[in-house]
């Protein structure tokens, strides 16, 4: 609801004397204001007893007079170590950019900074600002930029790069990337400038819906290998263009990362196939670190000779106690699972699986194979299965309540089965009297 001036202005006002008695400011005002308005209240806010800033002025149109106070109020909080920004959907573009990097330099004790720029028309020149001054910000240890859906491109990757190289305290990086125009040389820069941040251990990098192919991912991962104090890596490359062979770079260059012991791969709609399957499987098994594995390959051609092959490696990775598998829409049928059957009991250390096989045409012999293979994990404690959009499955009860009745260290189930099926009041029956299971869910319609 738009509120007029004086409530707004009153609203902040009391917000702010609340807050600070707490050494921390949190201003929320969602399309709420217009303009420089109210922003011009943000000089008030320099107190040396300050340590933390939230700031939330998504979707209102802040112009280049109010990004130029945003920059002024934030230049006087000197002493803040906390900054988080939201600045969703502001049409802020490079030169408003510019003011609010000046303003964020000025905060010279900055550990972590948090900052929302999505949908904002910002391009190559927006991001070089930024950067130059973010290297400034020599306390920075946590860094979180969301640039989701602007103009950046390989240029402005490359800028943002240089700045990230030389904040040298850094130890955790989230990049959002979503639909900015990037390529294979703009991958190459990036993976080149954070090769040199030299403390990193978590990186979590999301470069989804651009168009980033094989060679793009052979130079990535190659020069984040070179970051040897990584521990947990989340790459998200979903509806790109890598394609089969670009599992050898992926998989290959894992291998290389020595310290990592955590893996999000998100890799949906990228046109692997069954050859592609196996060449990820392949590499992946070669990665005996790892202890959490999130695998998605959702909405590719894998197939059931994909499937096969890609599970015969994983179940290599003995040391894993975590893995999430979506292999969701990719026409895997019954073969396509028969290898769960035999292959489950190699994770012995697995406690916690989750296992996306939505739209695969899976019958009741492929859900038998699933549940067989289950029987076999004993250790495990936490089981999340989507097993929606498949064929009939016939006597839940039988076909996979058996297996999982055995699974005797479940502490946690979550089914989504799609819709009633014949057996699905004694599965419930079953599982609701399980003594060890503490959570229980079983969706259907």
């Amino acid at each position: 609801m738009i509120q007029n001036q004086q409530s707004i202005s009153d609203q902040m006002n009391n917000q702010y004397q609340m807050e600070e008695s707490k050494q921390r400011i949190s201003i929320d005002m969602v399309n709420q204001i217009k303009a420089d308005g109210f922003i011009q209240k943000l000089q008030e806010i320099h107190n040396d007893q300050i340590d933390s800033i939230s700031l939330q002025f998504v979707g209102n149109t802040i112009d280049e007079i109010g990004a130029k106070h945003l920059g002024e109020g934030l230049s006087k909080c000197a002493t803040i170590t906390s900054l988080h920004l939201e600045l969703f959907g502001n049409m802020f573009g490079d030169n408003r950019l510019k003011y609010l990097a000046e303003g964020i330099l000025k905060c010279v004790f900055l550990t972590s900074l948090n900052l929302n720029l999505s949908l904002n028309s910002i391009g190559e020149n927006g991001v070089k600002y930024l950067s130059e001054e973010l290297q400034k910000c020599v306390f920075l240890t946590s860094l979180n930029l969301n640039f989701h859906c602007n103009n950046i491109g390989d240029n402005g990757l490359n800028y943002l790069g240089e700045g990230l190289r030389k904040c040298f305290t850094l130890t955790s990086l989230n990049l959002n990337l979503i639909n900015n125009s990037v390529n294979n040389i703009g991958a190459k820069y990036l993976g080149e400038k954070l090769s040199k941040c030299i403390n990193l251990t978590s990186l979590n990098l999301n470069l989804g819906f651009n168009r980033i192919g094989q060679n793009g991912v052979k130079y990535l991962i190659e020069e984040l290998s070179r970051c040897v104090t990584l521990t947990s890596l989340n790459l998200i490359l979903l509806d790109n263009q890598i394609g089969d062979y670009g599992g050898m770079s992926l998989g290959g260059g894992f291998s290389k990362f020595f310290n990592l012991t955590s893996l999000n791969l998100h890799l949906g709609n990228n046109r692997i196939d069954e050859n592609g399957a196996k060449v990820y499987g392949e590499e992946l098994s070669k990665c005996f670190n790892f202890t959490y594995l999130n695998l998605d390959l959702s909405s590719n051609h894998i197939g059931k000779q994909g499937a096969k092959y890609l599970l015969k490696e994983l179940f290599k990775c003995v040391n894993l106690t975590s893995l999430h598998l979506n292999l969701k829409s990719n026409q895997l049928c019954d073969a396509g699972v028969k290898n769960l059957e035999e292959g489950l009991s190699k994770w012995i250390h697995l406690d916690s699986l989750s296992l996306n096989v939505n739209e695969n045409l899976i019958t009741k012999r492929g859900l038998q194979s699933i549940g067989q293979g289950l029987s076999k994990c004993v250790n495990l404690t936490s089981l999340n299965l989507i097993l929606i959009n498949n064929n009939n499955f016939g006597n839940i009860s039988k076909n996979l309540g058996e297996g999982l009745s055995k699974c005797v260290s479940l502490t946690s189930l979550y089914i989504d089965i799609g819709y009633y099926h014949y057996g699905i009041n004694k599965f419930n029956n079953i599982f609701r009297k399980a003594k060890r299971l503490i959570k229980y869910t079983l969706v259907y319609k």
